[in-house]
C-alpha cells in the first residue's frame, strides 16, 4: 500500500514538504494498525476465519522502510492462495478504514498491487549457505594461523632474550 498526500495544486513548497513529513508519520501509524482489531475485525469477517484478531495478527507482518511511505504486508499462512487472500483483504480494509479525506491535509491509501500466492514455499539456497559457511571457515582458518604465529614469535623472541 502507498499513503498518499493529497495538497491543492497552488500550495506553496513548504506546504508540500509538510504533506510528504506528514505521510512519512502516518506511515508508521498505519504499518502499526494493519496488525489490530480495527483491521483484521473486518479480514476475519470477510474471509470467514476462525481466529481472533490477534491468533490473525502473529501471521501478519507490516513494514516499512525509513522516509517512504510505502507499507508491505506479509502473510505467512498454511497455504499460499490463503496468504495472498487474506494479504489482500488486509490492504483492502486499511484503505476501507484509515483513508482521511478532508482538512488541510488529505491522506489516501491506495493498493498499489494485488498479492498473489507464492509458487513455492520460501526454503533456504543451500548453495549460497554453502559457500557463506566455507567462507567463514576460511576467515577463521585464517584468523587462528595469524593468532597463532603471533603467539609463537612473541614467545620465541623471549626464550631468545633470557
Amino acid at each position: 500500500m502507498e499513503v498518499k498526500a493529497g495538497m491543492p495544486a497552488d500550495a506553496s513548497k513548504e506546504a508540500l514538504q509538510e504533506a510528504v513529513t506528514y505521510a512519512n508519520f502516518r506511515t508508521i501509524t498505519y504499518k502499526a494498525l494493519v496488525t489490530t482489531g480495527l483491521v483484521l475485525d473486518k479480514v476475519i469477517d470477510e474471509l470467514d476465519l476462525s481466529q481472533s484478531a490477534d491468533e490473525l495478527a502473529e501471521h501478519v507482518t507490516a513494514l516499512s522502510a525509513l522516509d517512504t511511505t510505502v507499507i508491505e504486508i506479509i502473510v505467512s499462512w498454511p497455504n499460499a492462495r490463503g496468504a495472498a487472500d487474506v494479504a489482500n483483504s488486509i490492504a483492502r480494509h486499511t484503505v476501507d478504514e484509515l483513508s482521511e479525506f478532508g482538512g488541510a491535509v488529505s491522506i489516501d491509501l491506495v493498493q498499489v498491487s494485488d498479492a498473489s500466492a507464492a509458487k513455492a514455499p520460501a526454503v533456504p539456497n543451500p548453495a549460497l549457505s554453502l559457500g557463506l559457511a566455507v567462507f567463514a571457515a576460511l576467515w577463521l582458518a585464517l584468523g587462528w594461523l595469524v593468532a597463532r604465529h603471533w603467539f609463537v614469535s612473541r614467545h620465541t623472541g623471549s626464550l631468545e632474550s633470557a
